[in-house]
């Protein structure tokens, strides 16, 4: 099936399956929003096993959360970086399978084929027996499901469970608590779910909303995770390669997060809900953010000396992550926008940074 009669199929299956127009389930979609945003601390842990409040999921977090996976790995991939197309996915905390609906999207989109095996993880049954639902829509992969009791969608696999080539980890760490002294825990189920879970060579794929307790946790994660003393690994995007320390967080500018247009993924076809979403709930949906890593365990055999912005063109100037550090950058349209690589002449053979009086990433 192409990838946009596959849309279409998702859609009408998402349809199906919520019972209703966004408009009948607005007030479970408030309740929603309030409750994953300034009233987590009062959200029931079994909401998404109540029928309307799914549903009320359905009509917005899953469209709006859709195309996230989808840009990253076309970004990605744009550069050189992704690696072949998995054979093995593991999806934690799955929700209705959002992430895992990205990457099948895109994988049709790019004329490649599903995964042999798709392992799903959450704590709602009704969760995981509606991504099964929502994946049959295109696709004839059977996808094998782990019900986990403990934590709050963050539970591991059992021991000696799935080994993939890729990890989804889609709006899920955050379940964890947010701020430095959640850290920590994150870091270390991350580590574990690397070491038990992801085949040599592969790839983790981590999502969080850009929210800045959330940003700021991953934002130092990835500073552990390339350093040779904690984890040693490879943070594929959206950094640069060789940038020891997250330049932001050094000279403290905020925190760093991607918002692409949505007018591209309206363009793909992959937010057909956004005009009756915007009149439902008097919003506008120009450009929602999220903040992301793509990681592996090993060194990088690929390098990119890519930019990415950190903010938008409203800042003057606006700034970019560089293999240099922060650097004002003269055209940025959007926060998280991959820019060219430098010069090969500006920035030293590849992968190599210019020496430390050049440097502009400490204060």
């Amino acid at each position: 099936m192409s990838f946009s009669k596959s849309a279409e199929s998702l859609f009408q299956r998402i349809a199906e399956v919520r019972g209703g127009s966004p408009q009948d389930f607005a007030e479970e979609i408030h309740r929603i929003r309030f409750w994953l945003t300034e009233a987590r601390d009062k959200r029931p842990s079994g909401y998404m096993n109540d029928p309307r409040a799914f549903s009320g999921y359905l009509s917005y977090h899953l469209p709006l959360h859709l195309p996230e996976l989808f840009w990253i790995l076309d970004r990605t991939h744009e550069r050189g970086l992704l690696g072949s197309p998995p054979k093995t996915v593991l999806d934690m905390g799955c929700g209705p399978g959002t992430a895992s609906l990205s990457l099948l999207l895109w994988l049709r989109s790019q004329n490649l084929p599903d995964p042999q095996e798709l392992h799903l993880v959450d704590i709602s049954k009704r969760a995981l027996d509606t991504a099964r639902n929502l994946l049959s829509s295109f696709s004839d992969l059977r996808p094998r499901t782990y019900k986990v009791d403990k934590g709050r969608g963050v539970g591991l696999p059992p021991s000696g469970g799935p080994r993939a080539d890729w990890i989804l980890i889609s709006h899920v760490l955050n379940e964890l608590g947010n701020g430095p002294r959640f850290r920590e825990k994150k870091m270390q189920y991350l580590e574990s779910l690397a070491k038990r879970h992801l085949n040599p060579g592969g790839t983790i794929f981590v999502i969080e909303p850009p929210l800045r307790e959330p940003t700021l946790d991953l934002n130092t994660m990835r500073d552990f995770w390339v350093d040779p003393h904690e984890v040693g690994g490879n943070v594929v995007a959206p950094c640069p390669t060789h940038v020891k320390r997250c330049p932001i967080l050094l000279q403290k500018r905020g925190w760093c997060y991607s918002q692409p247009p949505r007018t591209w993924a309206r363009a793909k076809g992959l937010a057909p809900l956004d005009r009756e979403l915007e009149k439902t709930l008097v919003i506008e949906l120009t450009n929602p953010g999220f903040s992301y890593l793509v990681l592996r365990m090993e060194p990088p055999i690929e390098e990119s000396n890519h930019e990415i912005g950190v903010t938008d063109a409203s800042m003057k100037p606006p700034m970019a992550c560089t293999p240099r550090g922060l650097r004002a950058a003269t055209q940025i349209q959007y926060r998280g926008e991959w820019l060219k690589e430098r010069q090969r002449q500006e920035s030293g053979p590849k992968g190599s940074p210019r020496p430390d009086h050049d440097r502009d990433d400490e204060s």
